[in-house]
This record gives structure tokens, sequence and C-alpha cells, in this order.
């Protein structure tokens, strides 16, 4: 069922899909897709069209439109449901560690997605916190008690753990399960 979803996923809706080009895309040999594109033909989601005596192409057939298009929407609430799931753990952490606890977040790492995402937490919970870069971090001696460092990225921690400076992993903490 997996492969056939993924072989929908990759016909092109225009007809001008191959075999080769499906095999490339969803990394499967192409005797797996041959066998998957037989058994999608059989259930009416393909049609295959002659494009010239020796270039076979497939299409989707109305029936083929629809799964693909169910399977995506399940895909993408299933991910939905992820991240929601993710700021709700993360959102309860930043309450516990820095609204509860009155300690101020000092968010160490590179400038990347989940750096923003953290700052859009904060932001909405209404938490001032400070950022710092790498080189910041290094000529840093001490930290205020009253801050806690977050970190997002596992090659940071070494050098935490090295100084002895109190921090959290922001993901590890999230992947534990702790909803707070």
């Amino acid at each position: 069922m997996k492969s056939e979803i993924s072989v929908l996923r990759y016909i092109n809706s225009d007809g001008f899909t191959t075999q080769r080009d499906i095999a490339r895309l969803t990394g499967m040999s192409l005797g797996n897709v041959n066998a998957v594109i037989k058994r999608l033909i059989l259930k009416g989601f393909l049609q295959k069209r002659l494009n010239n005596e020796r270039v076979i192409k497939y299409i989707l057939t109305e029936e083929g439109k629809r799964k693909k298009a169910l399977s995506l929407h399940e895909e993408y609430t299933d991910m939905i449901c992820s991240v929601s799931s993710f700021q709700r753990n993360v959102e309860g952490i930043i309450k516990s560690y820095c609204v509860k606890d009155r300690l101020t977040p000092i968010l160490l790492g590179e400038e990347d997605q989940l750096q923003g995402y953290l700052i859009g937490i904060l932001n909405k919970l209404k938490v001032s916190y400070k950022i710092l870069d790498l080189e910041e971090f290094e000529r840093l001696d001490t930290f205020d008690i009253q801050s806690l460092i977050f970190v997002w990225h596992p090659n940071l921690e070494l050098e935490l753990k090295r100084r002895g400076t109190r921090y959290l992993n922001i993901l590890e903490k999230v992947d534990q399960g702790i909803i707070i």
C-alpha cells in the first residue's frame, strides 16, 4: 500500500511520467515500480498511454487523483498534528522554566528555523529572552543565575558541559515527552 501511494504521488497529472522517472524519484527498483503500476492499473487508479512506439506514459484516473489527494490530506494532517504537539510541549517547557521559575532564556545557537520558532513561542508567551551567537558565548565567563541557556543543537552541549554551564536542550526535553 505504501509503495502504491509513493508511485501515485509521483505520477504527474499531465501524463508525462515514465516508470524510469518514478523509480528515480522514489528510489524503488524499476521492477518494483512495474509491479506497483500493474496493481494500480488493475485497481483503476492509473491508465497507460503509448506516447510513441517505445515510451509508455502513465496518467492518473479520476479515482487515482482522489486516492492521491486523500493520501496527501492524511499526510499533511498528521504533520500538522505533530507540529501542534511539538508547539504545546515547547510552550509547556518554557512556561515551567521561564514563567514559573522566572528564568530568562538565553537562546544559544545558529540562527535557523528552530531559533525562529522558539522566538515566536517566546514572543507569544510574552517572555523576554536573550540571543547569543557562538562568538558572544565564547567571550562570556559566567551567566546570570536567573538565566537558563536553551540549545537545540547537540554539538553545543559538549562545550556547555565542559564549562559546567547550566543549559536545557529543548529538543531533547520535547523528545522525552515531558509536557509540563
